[in-house]
């Protein structure tokens, strides 16, 4: 099948960092709003929740840190009172960590591929 623009595949890669960059801005606002609870579980979820979207932000460890990303949205989805998103959200989330877990963390990364 012919590509409509063929100039823009350079810029294949990079859909993997803006996959990621995206993440970890949804794990940021969820442990914005967790750590404002001032509940010890929900501190702890929250500060969590700030480390993988920090690892995914920096590309550091990016796919131990989607693993646990997609454990944190399970929880989510499981129970309503922490949920930070709309559930059609965080099935999106899932699929983007999921991804994440077997591409890897792109070009803009700390990450070396095994």
């Amino acid at each position: 099948m012919l590509n409509i623009f063929p100039g823009l595949l350079f810029l294949a890669p990079l859909t993997f960092t803006l996959l990621r960059i995206v993440a970890a801005l949804y794990f940021a606002l969820a442990a914005r709003g967790h750590v404002k609870s001032r509940s010890l579980p929900m501190l702890s979820l929250g500060i969590l929740e700030a480390i993988v979207g920090i690892a995914l932000l920096v590309g550091v460890s990016v796919q131990v840190a989607a693993i646990v990303g997609a454990v944190l949205i399970g929880v989510w989805m499981a129970r309503a009172d922490i949920r930070p998103f709309p559930l059609t959200t965080l099935y999106i989330l899932l699929a983007v960590t999921i991804s994440l877990v077997f591409t890897g963390a792109g070009p803009l990364a700390f990450d070396l591929p095994l």
